[in-house]
């Protein structure tokens, strides 16, 4: 009878975790800005890198949308410190949310823009060329 008692007290913790955790992530994807459908492009300048150990950079960008500036950073794992000199002052695009302008992504790899289902410029091949 204990036994039956304590399978019964495991299965229902284990849903009650798993309606938790169900709850979590669909609330996630839910809430989540969807980029590809409504977010806004812009151009947007490079101004600063931050060494982040080994795995990779901090790509700081700086922008304007309505005359309101705005600064983010993205993490990159460009490992030539050459590109990364190429790439200081140089202007990429970005997509937006409107609402929230510094929740934003810079495009300047490949993969960047495949994210987005967009088209990789032809005057950005410099920068794959040069990883």
């Amino acid at each position: 009878m204990e036994k039956i008692k304590k399978k019964e007290a495991i299965h229902g913790l284990i849903l009650f975790i798993g309606g938790i955790l169900i709850f979590i992530i669909s609330n996630f994807f839910v809430n989540k800005f969807d980029f590809k459908k409504n977010g806004k492009h812009s151009i947007a300048e490079i101004y600063d890198f931050h060494v982040l150990a080994k795995s990779g950079h901090s790509i700081c960008f700086k922008f304007s949308i309505n005359n309101q500036q705005f600064k983010s950073c993205q993490f990159e794992t460009f490992s030539n410190s050459t590109l990364r000199s190429m790439l200081l002052g140089k202007k990429f695009p970005i997509i937006y949310n409107p609402e929230k302008p510094e929740e934003c992504d810079i495009l300047i790899t490949e993969y960047d823009f495949k994210e987005y289902d967009l088209v990789y410029p032809d005057s950005l091949y410099w920068v794959e060329e040069n990883r």
